[in-house]
Parts: structure tokens; C-alpha cells; sequence
């Protein structure tokens, strides 16, 4: 037994040998020290005080959640996680030390474990596979055990500012060959960049700023794969407790065309942005945070996990006041309200002309507060065009699209602008744009819905049956996409399917009245309506 104390402890039912020997090879061999009992007969006062000095003396305790330990109600390692646990209740609050792992499909939420356990974030090992992403997690949370942090010296100037810093680590080659390095450096620039232009958070410069002080570090790492492939692997850390708040993979054909590379950055960054602002909502929810950007990504994530009615608009819209009542010069906070609130009234879950007023006059104090700002440009735009003023939203969003072209909400803005104004086929390929930028974008059945509308104005049904039915799958909340989907079956001649989708966003808002589907469909639904009764 080594003295180190740096050290990973595995614990695991007997019956899960096998998996667990196969995760300490994998940490061993990429120089991780792993405090693992193989042998086979557990006993003994010696070995019973070698195991509980190894757990009060480990960084971090990894626990093997599977059917086996779900069948055992008694065992040695129920003793081994008690004491682990009853460590933990010594440590501070954001310290990591618990890190459970599930090695088949047991499920946390049946698992019998410790409350503690619950407590933190869980890794799914399917039989002690282990990616190069869970042993960079436990470098970076073994190398923040060897010693405090030094303490963030903040500036008269960030104290006051709301946003979040990011940092972005240099991506680590697994191969060690001159072309990944440099794919590595230009996956690491390009991200940086992009990740920049992200509203509510700041980058800030690795080489003047340690990890640490970053509310948020992305890492990554790139490894050549046997098809020929480049594996990119990005993942996004809290910053003090070093926790994964999520991760990603994707393959890359090599070599690497220029195009293929800036889609990939684009996606990536889309997709980091959507889950720091899944992240800072969650936060808000919990009382941590009380600035005007958190609201603001509160009343984003009420909308959109609630789903779209009178109540969740309201909410949103309540949101968004008192986001801009903590700073009136918050142009993205109006420019989105100005977005919701125009789109609500569209579709008639808000009513009165003083309401679009509000909107409006939301929209043009954005442009005024921040007149090139990309993300405040391609809503304030998409605002404008909803309440009827598509002269002046296109140049607008075109503008957006300019100063970042890859604002995915200012391309499908564009093309939604662009179906108010019949030109479809330019619709159909910014919408579509949009969505190659954002493929897991939070507001993309939306924006799928739009895409279904100018595929059936062009004729291409079996196009927008596809884009129909992918907006439903996106969001099962957002009715609007199953009326048209409604729409495109019944075009197609399947009449029963299209009444059951219609039934289904009935169901989806009970209040749905003919009046509502004909703001969707115009009169296409009509007779299924009546055969539901609407």
C-alpha cells in the first residue's frame, strides 16, 4: 500500500469484480493511484483498519452502484459507503469527494444507497468501460485535492459585473502527433472566440488567470481513432467544487476541412451555452443568485420547461420585469422579453394592444442600449417581425447574422421573418442554417415548427412531415407542433393519424379552442376539430 494519499478508494459489491477491475486498470495505467481490495476472503481486524484508515485517508471515493449491490442488503461495502459518507459530513459543502458510478442500467432514483449519494452528480460506466473524459474529471479533482486553491482576487470593476467567467483550458493531445496539436490549439482559440460573444458570461485568458477562479473551466482533449476519425471530447467543470456539469463527444473526419471544423465550434459552443444557461437557471430556482442575469435565465428556462400557455407566458413576462428592474440597461433582458411577449401575443396566449406596445417599445430600447450587439439585434429583430414590422426586423437580423454568423437564433429569426414574407425557399435554408448550429437548441421545436410551415407553403410534404414530427420529439410540450403536424398528415391523406395528432395537443393544452388551431392551420383542421368537439 503506497502512502500517498492522493488517491482514488473503489468500492464495490464482490459480485461487481470484474467491472471494478477494469476501471482501476484503466485509472492506473493513465497514472492514477487506486486504493482497490482484490482479495478474495474480506476479514480480519488488520484488513478491516487497512480499509478504514484507506477511506479516511482518500481524495476521492468512487462507489459501484449495479443490480448486485441493489439485491444486497448486507455487505461490506454498505459499511465501506457508510463511513465514506459519514467522512463527507466533515467536509465543506463544495468539497468533491463522492463520485458514485453506475456500471449497468440501475437507475439512481431506485438505487439503494445513502441520501448523501443523491446529493451529487453520478457517472454511468456501463461494466467499467471508462472514457478519456471520466479520467481527465478525476485528474482535474485530484489535482484541486492536492492543495486550496489560491483565493480569486477580484477587481473593483468584476465585483460589480453579474457575469460568469469562463475559462478554457488547453485541449490535451492523446496522440502526442504536430496535426492534433494544432487541431487541438484551433479547436481551443475558436471555441474561446465564440464563447465570448455568449451573453451573461465573460472568457477570461488562461495564461493571467487560474482555473479556479473561473465560475466555469472547459476542457477537452482530442484522440486519434482507429477509422480514421479524431475523437473530440469537451467537457464543462464548476469551477470551485470541480464537478462535471456536463460533457461531450464527436467524431471529426481527418483531415479536418476548414467548414467541418467551424460547424463543429459553432455546435459545440451553441450547445455550452444552452447548458451554462440550464445550469445558472437551476441556481437561480434555488435562491443562490438574485442579479438581473440570473432572472433572466429563470424566465428562459420557466418558459421552456413548462411549456407554452397564458400561466407559463405570464411567469416569463414577471421574470423579465424584474430582471430589467434590477438593471433598466440590460438590453437583452428587453429584447427578449420583447421576443416572448410577441410571439405569445401571435399565437394568442396574450391579448391587448397595450401588451404589444410593451413589446415594441422593449424592442427599441435593446436597439438603443446595444445597437451591434448580435444576440440583442437577431431578438429585438425577431420581436419586431412577430408584431408586423418586417421592413425594418430583416435588416436588423441580417445585421445580427453579420456581426456573428454563428447566431443560430438570428438565422432562424431570419427565416421566420422571411416566411411573414413568402419568400420560402430562403425560409427553408436559414431556418434550416439555424438548426445546423444549434442541432440540440432549447427553443428548436419552435423553430422546427416555422421550418414545417414554409415546407408545406413550397409543397415539400414529405419534408415537412420529417420537420413536423422532429418538432414534436423535440418538445412534447409544444402543442403548436402537433397541430401542424396535424396539417401535413391530413394533406397527405392520413386522416386518422392527423385527428390523433390533433388529439394529442388537445391533451397537451386543454383549453385549445378552433379559433387557436386556425391561427396554425387556417381552416385545413376544421373538420377534425369538429369531430373532437372544438
Amino acid at each position: 500500500m503506497t502512502e500517498s494519499k492522493n488517491a482514488v478508494f473503489l468500492s464495490y459489491a464482490a459480485e461487481d469484480a470484474a467491472p471494478a477491475q477494469r476501471l482501476c486498470a484503466t485509472l492506473r495505467a493513465a497514472g492514477i493511484e487506486v486504493w482497490f481490495d482484490q482479495s478474495e476472503l474480506r476479514g480480519g481486524d488488520a484488513w478491516d483498519t487497512a480499509i478504514r484508515k484507506q477511506i479516511k485517508d482518500c481524495s476521492l471515493f468512487i462507489p459501484l452502484i449495479s443490480a448486485n449491490s441493489q439485491a444486497r442488503a448486507e455487505g461490506y461495502f454498505r459499511l465501506e459507503w457508510k463511513l465514506a459518507v459519514d467522512r463527507s459530513h466533515l467536509m465543506a459543502a463544495d468539497k468533491a469527494f463522492l463520485l458514485p458510478v453506475m456500471i449497468d442500467d440501475t437507475h439512481d432514483a431506485d438505487a439503494r444507497v445513502p441520501d448523501k449519494f443523491r446529493e451529487v452528480q453520478w457517472t454511468s460506466l456501463p461494466g467499467g468501460e471508462t472514457p478519456p473524459s471520466f479520467v481527465e474529471r478525476l485528474r482535474l479533482l485530484l489535482s484541486a485535492a492536492e492543495g486550496p486553491a489560491p483565493a480569486p482576487v477580484r477587481s473593483a470593476s468584476s465585483a460589480s459585473i453579474p457575469e460568469k467567467a469562463i475559462s478554457v483550458l488547453p485541449f490535451i493531445n492523446h496522440a502526442g502527433t504536430p496535426d492534433l496539436d494544432t487541431l487541438a490549439k484551433c479547436l481551443v482559440e475558436d471555441l474561446a472566440g465564440q464563447l465570448a460573444r455568449t451573453p451573461g458570461f465573460r472568457v477570461v485568458a488562461q495564461p493571467t488567470v487560474a482555473a479556479p477562479r473561473a465560475r466555469y473551466v472547459i476542457s477537452g482533449s482530442v484522440r486519434q481513432q482507429d477509422s480514421g476519425c479524431v475523437r473530440v471530447a469537451i467537457q464543462i467543470i464548476e469551477g470551485e467544487s470541480s464537478q462535471y456539469v456536463w460533457t461531450m463527444q464527436q467524431d471529426l473526419v481527418v483531415p479536418c476541412a476548414t467548414r467541418e471544423v467551424d460547424d463543429f465550434v459553432a455546435g459545440a459552443t451553441a450547445k455550452i451555452e444552452q447548458q451554462l444557461t440550464l445550469v445558472e437557471a437551476r441556481e437561480s430556482h434555488k435562491g443562490t443568485a438574485h442579479d438581473a442575469w440570473s432572472k433572466l435565465r429563470q424566465a428562459n428556462s420557466a418558459l421552456f420547461s413548462a411549456g407554452w400557455s397564458e400561466e407559463a407566458v405570464e411567469s416569463a413576462v414577471h421574470l423579465f420585469r424584474e430582471a430589467i428592474a434590477l438593471d433598466p440597461k440590460l438590453a437583452l433582458a428587453r429584447a427578449q422579453k420583447a421576443l416572448i411577449m410577441a410571439l405569445a401575443s401571435q399565437w394568442g396566449l396574450l391579448r391587448g394592444d397595450d401588451l404589444r406596445e410593451e413589446a415594441r417599445a422593449d424592442a427599441e430600447k435593446a436597439l438603443e442600449l446595444e445597437p451591434t450587439k448580435s444576440e440583442v439585434l437577431g431578438c429585438a429583430g425577431c420581436a419586431l417581425a412577430d408584431l408586423g414590422d418586417t421592413a425594418r426586423a430583416l435588416p436588423l437580423l441580417e445585421r445580427a447574422i453579420e456581426e456573428n454568423p454563428n447566431n443560430a437564433q438570428a438565422w432562424a429569426a431570419l427565416g421566420a421573418a422571411q416566411l411573414l414574407c413568402r419568400q420560402y425557399e430562403a425560409s427553408i435554408e436559414s431556418l434550416r442554417r439555424g438548426l445546423r448550429i444549434s442541432p440540440t437548441d432549447y427553443r428548436r421545436s419552435v423553430w422546427l415548427t416555422a421550418l414545417t410551415r414554409a415546407l408545406i407553403r413550397t409543397g415539400k410534404l414529405d419534408q415537412a412531415l420529417a420537420a413536423a414530427q422532429d418538432a414534436c420529439r423535440a418538445d412534447a410540450k409544444f402543442y403548436p407542433s402537433q397541430i401542424l403536424l396535424a396539417v401535413v398528415l391530413t394533406k397527405l391523406g392520413k386522416e386518422a393519424e392527423a385527428v390523433r395528432a390533433l388529439t394529442e395537443a388537445r391533451r397537451i393544452r386543454p383549453r385549445l379552442a378552433i379559433g387557436e388551431i386556425r391561427r396554425w392551420a387556417g381552416q385545413a383542421l376544421d373538420r377534425h376539430a369538429a369531430s373532437l368537439g372544438l
